[in-house]
């Protein structure tokens, strides 16, 4: 099953603009906080960046590195996003779901500029991008009874950061900066599951026949600001940097929609039906109610171990969210807000400078889950499953620019739910072990 997901300066940020328009796929998800590694030397590193953050990346990570920056610009597109999670024993004949996703997503432009002894940018950062197309049909017996079904679904989630940042050098080993990004989240899904079940009536002769469709959609549109705080520490061979960080959610237009239709009839000897039982139940749960994001803290430290060797590693850590939980309008709806776990992500990685010209660079990170899929409200889609990731990059300068190429992937195990359609697949489970993996092909360029 697939889940179908000027000047110089000017050039670059037109080029990530049209992939934005002709990308029509890419992997995230809202169970996680680091979906796409941003900017591509920065990928090369898995994320362990705010020790560095010397190009214009460093406005996403850490403005007050920027200060160190020889770079004017800076584009990254995540050239293929593959990504595959298979929802086991999700059929009630012990068959597993899989859901695949490929696409093309841009996701990071910058440009700064020097201003005496401090630097002004601007970025465009797209940290969550995924449209899924899902369609999967089936045959399968339960017991006495013979199963047709099928499931659909359609998802399209994005996540915006737009904003400027400032940065400022306090003295010869001190610097600080700041960002303020305008966020902008959209989630749209609709999915549905339904089928025929038929099994031999009570009455000799007789066929007993259950048709059930069941579906939901989702349209949650949040606007936001992203305030950020930066500090960096540089001596020699050594760097240090510090950052916090939170989004606040201005307005929320948040639609939930529910209908389930249930037929059950019964087929006589002498070909005459009668109907048993009908249902047609219907929810429908609309709320402004603001959803309460985490503060994020990270803490990186660099070491220049020799003249052509860095190692950076860093620590992620994401607060709880503890708010108190909107429930949606009735029982058959999903909650409007939710809570959140408090996450630690790790991050290390390595560069090697081979020569003026040639870098390399390898890391390991995690991607921790933010939430646990036993505690899933009604109809509420959760996975949660902590991932292990790898980062392999290259780079290439000429006189005037730097190329730079290279792929991360992760893969974890856990448990989730695809919206409680598990249960109402005629006897399946609701909440099922999953395993995820994810490749992205990244290539980037810089001024």
């Amino acid at each position: 099953m697939q889940r179908h997901i000027l000047s110089r300066n000017g050039l670059l940020a037109v080029a990530v603009l049209l992939a934005g328009i002709c990308a029509p796929r890419a992997h995230a998800d809202s169970f996680h906080y680091r979906n796409l590694l941003i900017g591509d030397r920065a990928t090369g590193f898995g994320g362990a960046y705010a020790a560095l953050s010397d190009d214009a990346a460093g406005l996403y990570y850490n403005p007050a590195g920027t200060v160190y920056s020889e770079e004017l610009a800076s584009a990254t597109v995540n050239v293929l996003s593959i990504s595959n999670v298979e929802f086991e024993d999700f059929f009630p004949d012990g068959g597993s779901l899989e859901v695949r996703s490929s696409g093309l997503v841009p996701s990071y432009f910058g440009i700064l500029r020097h201003i005496g002894t401090g630097t002004i940018g601007f970025s465009i950062t797209v940290s969550d991008y995924l449209s899924d197309r899902q369609s999967d049909r089936g045959s399968f017996d339960v017991g006495s009874a013979h199963v047709d079904q099928f499931l659909t679904g359609d998802g399209d989630y994005r996540h915006y950061n737009i904003g400027p940042s400032f940065a400022q050098a306090l003295n010869q080993n001190w610097s600080w900066g700041a960002s303020l990004f305008g966020t902008y989240r959209d989630e749209r899904e609709a999915r549905s599951i339904g089928g025929d079940a038929t099994k031999p009536g009570a009455e000799a002769g007789s066929t007993d026949r259950l048709y059930v469709l069941t579906s939901y959609r989702i349209e949650d549109t949040q606007i936001g600001v992203r305030p950020q705080l930066g500090l960096q520490y540089r001596n020699g061979a050594f760097k240090a940097g510090w950052t916090v960080s939170r989004d606040f959610a201005l307005t929320r237009d948040y639609d939930y929609f529910y209908r389930s239709v249930r037929n059950l009839t019964t087929t006589n000897a002498d070909r005459s039906e009668a109907l048993v039982d009908y249902l047609d139940a219907s929810a429908d749960s609309k709320s402004s109610e603001k959803q309460a994001h985490p503060w994020q803290f990270s803490l990186g430290l660099a070491m220049d171990l020799t003249p052509s060797w860095t190692v950076s590693v860093q620590v992620d850590q994401y607060l709880s969210v503890d708010d108190d939980i909107v429930a949606g309008a009735d029982g058959a709806s999903p909650p409007v807000t939710r809570q959140f776990d408090a996450v630690t992500n790790w991050s290390i990685g390595s560069e090697w400078r081979l020569s003026d010209r040639v870098g390399l660079r390898m890391a390991l990170y995690t991607d921790n889950a933010n939430l646990d899929a036993e505690d899933a409200g009604a109809f509420e889609r959760r996975e949660s499953v902590d991932l292990l990731g790898g980062a392999l990059s290259a780079s290439y300068r000429d006189d005037t620019r730097t190329y730079k190429l290279g792929f991360y992937f992760s893969s974890g195990d856990g448990h989730g739910t695809l919206g409680d359609l598990g249960e109402l697949n005629f006897g399946g489970q609701s909440v099922v072990d999953i395993n995820a993996t994810n490749f992205t092909l990244i290539f980037g360029a810089t001024l």
